[in-house]
């Protein structure tokens, strides 16, 4: 009899990185200093190097780099910093003004008008391609950005009628240019805190029709469809409800879903035969609108949701023309260099949401739609490549009919050992998998894998992602993303795949008689008794350093009738089932 259990994470060989706590972000600021960066020896170009020499230390004054640091910035130039970034300015002198309306803001629910048509509607989108342009000229950073989304389409309960709303938006982006931030922050606090009673569990048949109504007339039918039958079983949970699987409030059980960055050793970083150069990715406007017609998905923290950048894209001639030649440009600067983090730290960050899964938690992440659109342009011009690196190997990088071959290749296999004794197919559930995985060895992947989309990725988790969970009171709880791959990034299943490929590579070599079938964290393993049980005490042993940490008790072994009894003797730890979907 045989109980499998994966080593606990305290006493693994990977400690969290020392002189880092949860309160980096409340440190003052730090003098600029001039990094002195060990240039990559894989072909980097020289003005990477130079472009990362000018930017401001990303480490806070009390960390010592780690051997694994400085195996990164042979690669990359630079290394992942264990903070959120907050105490980088990237040269802009009211920064900490910036992100302090910025956060003010964030913590409500954003409420917004569409941008109308017309001259107001085409004077807020060039204004919003002048901004985005200006991050890359580093005239500012996205918090401003963010912040001016907000307080310019905020939504208020009076002002309904269309030439209202144009009179309204008008007022307010003459406001913007005249300078009057801080009149403008405070008036979209206050109409913020008036809207917070409105919430769908409060609100009259009549007005959730309304809202119904509004969705549909914005073409978003399936955000209304979802709002009318509101699919979700037991709803959203507050911060400070608790669990009843744990016990726990939601925010600790979110915050324990989080966890600290382990430090890999050297030696457990994947080996490659050279490190490829890094591959230069063009970026048009026909790009941009390319993605732009098939955005989807709800608002991140700065309230813009996919059906209003779509409008913004799309439908406002000239104005449009521009903001997609400035978000191709935007997206440019993140894929082939290594711009300041301060410049787009805000669009990093994501919306953090507690659904009930009676009982239990699940969380589930809303990025920057802003983010979420970089992220598509750079994955239809160098998604082939990552696609490529996966293969068969791993199949959640998209590979044309993957899933479904991977479907019918292990109903084949169950069908031909259909009489054979000791038997059976295993089940692999690993836990919190996303959010466990080692960003580091990830990076370290997607470096060698993926050429061509290394700095892109690179350039989204050098730093702490910043989290928020919203309460219903205006407060929310602040987390940061350490670890693994953030929630609401579309990036996220092709860097989780690609860190995992060494992984299971190695497994594949090990274990050849094993049919071992993968997608994302799910894995499968179909063979003998004996060898099922060699391949998941070693996948106990070696996942653990990819952050890959198998569940016996939640794994499903799969047999026929005539071996069920023996498999319920043999794997205890296991649910044994004759049948399950897969």
């Amino acid at each position: 009899m045989l109980n499998f259990g994966s080593e606990s994470r305290e006493i693994q060989d990977n400690p969290p990185q020392r002189g880092v706590a949860d309160e980096a972000e409340t440190r003052p600021a730090e003098t600029t200093l001039v990094r002195d960066q060990t240039e990559p020896d894989n072909g980097t170009p020289e003005q990477n190097k130079e472009q990362a020499e000018e930017q401001e230390i990303g480490d806070l004054p009390d960390i010592e780099l780690s051997d694994a640091d400085r195996m990164m910035d042979k690669v990359y130039g630079d290394h992942v910093h264990q903070n959120p970034g907050t105490h980088l300015r990237g040269d802009i002198p009211d920064d900490e003004m910036w992100q302090d309306y910025w956060r003010r803001l964030i913590v409500f629910p954003s409420q917004t008008y569409d941008a109308p048509k017309g001259p107001v509607g085409r004077r807020f989108v060039e204004m919003l391609a002048d901004m985005l342009l200006g991050i890359k000229a580093r005239k500012l950073n996205a918090e401003k950005f963010i912040v001016f989304q907000i307080v310019v389409l905020q939504r208020s309960r009076e002002v309904k009628k269309a030439k209202d709303v144009r009179k309204r938006l008008t007022w307010r982006m003459d406001a913007w240019q005249q300078g009057k931030f801080s009149m403008l922050v405070q008036n979209t606090e206050r109409t913020m805190e008036s809207l917070l009673s409105a919430k769908q569990g409060g609100l009259t048949p009549e007005q959730q029709a309304k809202i119904f109504h509004r969705k549909m007339l914005r073409g978003d039918v399936r955000g209304a469809v979802r709002y009318l039958t509101d699919r979700e079983k037991g709803g959203i949970l507050q911060p400070t409800d608790i669990d009843e699987k744990t016990g726990d409030s939601v925010e600790t059980v979110l915050r324990s879903k989080h966890p600290d960055a382990r430090i890999p050793k050297p030696e457990s970083l994947p080996q490659y035969d050279h490190t490829p150069d890094f591959v230069e990715v063009d970026i048009t406007a026909e790009a941009v609108e390319k993605v732009a017609r098939r955005l989807s998905g709800s608002a991140g923290l700065g309230g813009t949701d996919s059906h209003a950048l779509k409008h913004g894209l799309l439908r406002f001639g000239g104005a449009s023309q521009k903001l997609c030649k400035a978000l191709a440009d935007f997206t440019d600067w993140l894929s082939n260099g290594f711009p300041p983090w301060a410049g787009y730290r805000a669009l990093m960050s994501g919306r953090l949401c507690a659904l009930d899964k009676c009982p239990g938690v699940r969380p589930v992440g809303v990025g920057e739609t802003w983010r979420r659109a970089t992220a598509k342009i750079l994955l239809l011009v160098a998604g082939a490549e990552a696609k490529e690196a996966c293969g068969i190997d791993q199949l959640c990088a998209g590979l044309e009919a993957g899933i479904e071959g991977g479907i019918h290749a292990m109903q084949a296999l169950w069908d031909l050992h259909e009489t054979e004794e000791k038997w059976g197919f295993l089940l692999i559930d690993a836990s919190n998998a996303f959010n466990e995985q080692n960003r580091i060895e990830m990076l370290w992947a997607v470096r060698h894998e993926w050429p061509s989309g290394a700095r892109f990725v690179f350039n989204c988790y050098k730093h702490w992602a910043v989290l928020v969970l919203r309460g219903n009171d205006g407060h929310a709880v602040f987390i940061f993303s350490k670890e693994g791959v953030t929630q609401g990034d579309p990036l996220s299943m092709f860097a989780y795949g690609i860190g995992i490929l060494p992984l299971i590579r190695q497994l594949k070599a090990e274990f050849p008689q094993v049919e071992q079938p993968w997608y994302a964290d799910d894995a499968g393993a179909g063979a003998k008794f004996d060898e099922i049980e060699r391949f998941f005490r070693r996948l106990c042993e070696v996942g653990p350093q990819f952050g890959y940490y198998p569940e016996p008790t939640k794994s499903i072994l799969i047999v026929r009738q005539h071996n069920l009894e023996e498999a319920r003797l043999r794997f205890p730890a296991f649910k044994v089932k004759t049948g399950n979907r897969y």
